[in-house]
């Protein structure tokens, strides 16, 4: 009786799939991305803007690096802004400007928490432990616009200012962007709210975010 148990359960075995082997991790899920539902008439959003904040700071032989949340790092150059920025904490708010003044720095951080400002340029290299969690997903040529997606799903078509489109004709699929405030200055009062920071061309165009109605 023993003798046939072990049979018969030898048997079972050999016909079962060996199922330990099988077993694969489960896949992410992809993002369901919010599309623009898109009409023939739209207004301008001025309201949304994405404040950033501090990770860490690090200090180089004639410069510091200023490291993002959202995977920018920003070159300061100036010795009086490098001591600036060693009062600043994680805890800070930080808005990001194209600067209106030639002679400085190309972008300026403000530190809301302080009411300070430093000059930035962009650092040639990203932090390499966050991700840019903003991309292109498409250029409208024809429009001026280009769409962006997020990494929580949300979408953003942005209208590009006449005189800057040339700068995005060498733009592609999957570039990385940092949204900033356009300051008027005296010789561009243009009412475009946004700065679009190319994070791969190192380069920058004024925009508005369309909402469609």
């Amino acid at each position: 009786m023993l003798k046939n148990t072990l049979l018969i359960s030898t048997l079972c075995l050999a016909t079962m799939p060996f199922a330990f082997g099988q077993i694969t991790p489960a896949q992410p899920v992809p993002v369901a991305y919010a599309t623009p539902v898109y009409t023939d008439t739209w207004t301008y959003d001025t309201s949304a803007y994405f404040n950033r904040y501090t990770t860490r700071i690090t200090n180089h032989k004639g410069f510091s690096n200023v490291y993002l949340d959202d995977g920018s790092v920003w070159k300061i150059d100036f010795t009086y802004d490098q001591k600036e920025i060693q009062k600043w904490t994680t805890a800070d708010t930080l808005y990001l400007y194209k600067s209106p003044y030639s002679y400085s720095s190309t972008y300026e951080l403000h530190n809301l928490n302080r009411n300070t400002c430093v000059d930035a340029e962009i650092s040639c290299s990203s932090d390499p432990a966050l991700t840019f969690y903003i991309e292109i997903s498409a250029i409208h040529t024809a429009e001026g616009v280009v769409t962006l997606f997020d990494l929580f799903g949300n979408a953003y078509d942005m209208e590009i200012h006449t005189n800057d489109l040339h700068s995005v004709s060498n733009w592609s699929i999957g570039d990385c962007i940092v949204f900033g405030w356009n300051k008027p200055s005296a010789w561009d009062s243009t009412p475009y709210t946004y700065t679009l920071i190319n994070m791969n061309k190192s380069i920058s165009v004024r925009a508005n975010r369309r909402l469609y109605l």
